[in-house]
């Protein structure tokens, strides 16, 4: 749940308060094209987990529904994400113009780390869901 409160205030806080600073000119992390579409649907889906826990803990207890769900968020939540690092077209345009203006050649390299990490959290949650109901049963 808290996590889920965390991404949720980074995606609408890097928009509303840029933390990035070029030339004088505050940019958001993430490219602003992506509010047409995929950063609503981040926060949908962060809204959502944040339901679905709280369901969770109303039932007191993982189901494999329950478990099922929560795969289900956490693909829905991972899938666009992995898709977007893969594809470049997460982080703004000006942010990797300038890394790389500046001899930066870590950006590839920490796109794929954070492809996998994002890949092994998921999968994980989602085991965990199922271990969980498992033993609940």
């Amino acid at each position: 749940m808290i996590a889920s409160v965390i991404v949720a205030t980074l995606i609408v806080w890097q928009q509303l308060q840029p933390p990035i600073v070029i030339d004088g000119v505050a940019e958001p992390l993430f490219d602003p094209a992506l509010w047409s579409f995929w950063l609503p649907w981040f926060l949908v889906v962060t809204l959502i987990e944040l339901m679905f826990t709280l369901a969770l803990y109303m039932r007191g207890r993982w189901t494999y529904a329950f478990a099922a769900v929560n795969a289900a968020l956490g693909a829905a939540f991972a899938v666009p994400a992995i898709w977007l690092i893969a594809n470049g077209l997460l982080l703004n345009p000006a942010i990797k113009e300038a890394v790389l203006a500046a001899g930066g050649t870590w950006l590839e390299v920490s796109a794929t780390i954070t492809a996998v990490v994002v890949a092994v959290i998921v999968a994980w949650d989602a085991f965990d869901g199922f271990r969980k109901a498992y033993r609940n049963t």
